[in-house]
């Protein structure tokens, strides 16, 4: 059975001409957690490691776990790594400390959903995109945040098709699974490297539904897909109503920062070692250093009237 739709388009898109007002925003008193130490002496007598922030704050899908996981097989000799959580529990959804360590970090995974974290805490994450800081987003951060409609930082729920290139409309339903294929145009792109075909058991988030009202395409014509997903019922099988739906791809945001996105993230799928290998090729890839740019007339800080 299909889901219905979460997000209620018209006021997510009205949304989309800004992502944050950080008006009042002040300097976040949160204790950042040391990130892992620099592993060699040597590279302890140069410039630091690039560092990875990890964060994790949905409780569905036991985030915490998966995340730590696949910080542990991040390479030490090429990265630092801390991972950030809600508190005082993961069911927290007001509350990230740590996120000044963001203002250092090379690049951001995120496997958030519904978050409502105040302006002082978000502020990083805000520099980070401005200054084009890499992104790997993990399925529900499609669907980060959710603040209130009358909350100076409600624009920040259109975080998923603003920065990520895709919103939230619907899946289909927890007893189904997902037919992982490789997109053919893109085969040889370097994030694919021993990366293959695979079952995911997420259940298939639908972006282009076929039998509601055009809300967009989705990710948008910019972006490079890896990965298409062909949503499977509780037998197995393929309903014929079910589109096949990109699972993953990347593009470069109106910050010009690399992002990577996957609507996969059950736990089974960080038993995959394919899928580990492609979030850690997507890790180097929005990590790499980028060019300095001109910031757009647009900035993320500004209100939507």
């Amino acid at each position: 059975m299909i889901a219905k739709p979460f997000i209620a388009w018209s006021a997510l898109f009205v949304a989309c001409s800004g992502l944050a007002v950080l008006a009042g925003a002040g300097q976040d008193q949160d204790r950042t957690p040391d990130p892992r130490p620099n592993p060699t002496k040597a590279s302890q007598l140069t410039a630091p490691l690039p560092l990875v922030v990890l964060i994790a704050a949905e409780p569905e899908y036991d985030s915490p776990v998966s995340l730590e996981s696949l910080r542990q097989s991040l390479d030490p000799a090429r990265f630092r790594s801390v991972l950030l959580k809600p508190a005082p529990n993961q069911d927290a959804a007001d509350n990230l400390p740590g996120t000044k360590a963001i203002d250092e970090a090379s690049a951001v995974v995120i496997f958030a959903r519904f978050q409502r974290w105040p302006s002082a805490q978000l502020a990083p994450i805000e520099r980070h995109l401005k200054r084009g800081g890499g992104i790997v987003a993990i399925r529900t951060s499609t669907h980060a945040f959710a603040h209130d409609a009358a909350s100076p930082l409600s624009s920040w729920n259109s975080f998923g098709p603003r920065v990520l290139g895709a919103p939230w409309i619907y899946h289909y339903g927890h007893d189904s699974s997902t037919a992982v294929t490789i997109d053919e145009t893109n085969r040889q792109n370097p994030l694919l490297k021993d990366v293959g075909a695979f079952t995911s058991r997420s259940w298939l988030y639908c972006l282009n539904p076929p039998s509601t009202p055009t809300l967009g395409t989705f990710p948008p014509a910019n972006a490079r897909v890896l990965l298409r997903g062909r949503s499977l019922d509780k037998s197995g099988a393929a309903p014929a109503d079910r589109p096949v739906e990109p699972v993953a791809w990347t593009l470069e945001n109106e910050w010009h920062g690399r992002v990577f996105t996957t609507t996969l993230g059950h736990p089974d799928d960080f038993k995959n070692e394919g899928f580990v290998r492609l979030l850690r090729h997507a890790i180097e890839w929005a990590s790499e250093p980028r060019q300095e740019t001109k910031q757009p007339k647009d900035q993320p800080s500004r209100e939507t009237k």
